[in-house]
């Protein structure tokens, strides 16, 4: 009781500093646990959200580097025989057109995976990862828009509201989504072929492989050999030694393109996608060294 009365007592001036420190005090102590707690909040949710990446890319990996390879080697099939006329079935595709069926089915299944992929990933901070995850995501989109983007013909003469020599995102995505087997899987050669024969609705991807070659369908071809120069990107991001592909072949990729221009908006997309620049550079380098045609027609004003 004393105490307080001699509390009381003490000058005004010394009693108001007192009730001002203990306030300020409290109030530091209060601030420092907030920004403790807002750092530490911060640090679960990049070390949940990395986790999660880590997670997704280590579930798809393996199958991505399985479809890609395979895709990956008879995309070289395809620049070697390309002129032998094997995709065309002109919409009407039997078992005797086992090129273009396997064709077909082999970029269904990779684009598939690539699918599942981003819709998975939508749920997760794509900015917060490893280097080598963020790399892989970053690739799986450029993947998706080098068959969907209109940019990639900037400049040349073409209809971008038909989708000749492009997908539409949404068109593409249900294709991709009914891949499917009532149980979930990828659908086996058999069961592909005989839905593909039987039905009599033309799927988009179905008209985009039939009858492509370098000549006839310069713009499509284009396309693929872009989406090839990324496929191969991920497969030496995510394979090994037997997987990968060197500076000479990736020039001999790039000397497919029949549209300089085609190849000069790839490169200049790329860093938006954030693709890893060492493989920009590789690209880069192989332009230079390849021959390709300078074949910029203007667009209609």
């Amino acid at each position: 009781m004393d105490e307080i009365q001699a509390f009381f007592a003490q000058p005004a001036n010394l009693l108001g500093s007192t009730i001002v420190a203990a306030i300020v005090s409290t109030a530091v102590a209060f601030l420092f646990r907030l920004t403790e707690m807002r750092h530490r909040l911060e640090a679960e949710y990049r070390y949940e959200q990395r986790k999660k990446l880590r997670h997704l890319v280590g579930k798809y990996q393996g199958r991505l580097l399985n479809a890609g390879n395979s895709l990956n080697y008879r995309l070289w099939n395809l620049y070697s025989n390309q002129e032998k006329g094997w995709l065309n079935v002109e919409g009407a595709a039997t078992r005797n057109n086992y090129y273009y069926l396997s064709f077909v089915y082999r970029f269904l299944n990779f684009c598939t995976l690539l699918r599942e992929f981003e819709n998975e990933a939508i749920v997760i901070d794509s900015r917060i990862g490893t280097k080598t995850d963020l790399q892989i995501s970053n690739l799986i989109s450029a993947l998706r828009w080098c068959l969907t983007d209109v940019d990639l013909f900037k400049g040349i003469n073409y209809d971008l509201s038909s989708a000749r020599d492009h997908f539409f995102s949404d068109e593409l995505r249900l294709i991709c989504d009914k891949h499917r087997t009532n149980e979930g899987e990828v659908p086996d050669y058999e069961e592909f072929c005989s839905s593909v024969i039987s039905s009599s609705e033309p799927k988009a991807i179905l008209v985009f492989f039939d009858g492509l070659s370098k000549e006839e369908e310069p713009l499509r071809w284009d396309r693929l050999v872009s989406f090839h120069l990324l496929l191969m990107g991920l497969l030496n991001l995510i394979g090994h030694s037997v997987h990968k592909t060197g500076q000479r072949k990736i020039t001999g990729v790039v000397s497919q393109f029949k549209n300089r221009l085609v190849f000069a908006n790839l490169l200049s997309w790329l860093p938006r996608h954030e693709v890893p620049r060492s493989y920009v550079l590789r690209l880069t380098l192989a332009g230079h060294c390849a021959k390709i045609p300078n074949k910029q027609k203007q667009a209609d004003a």
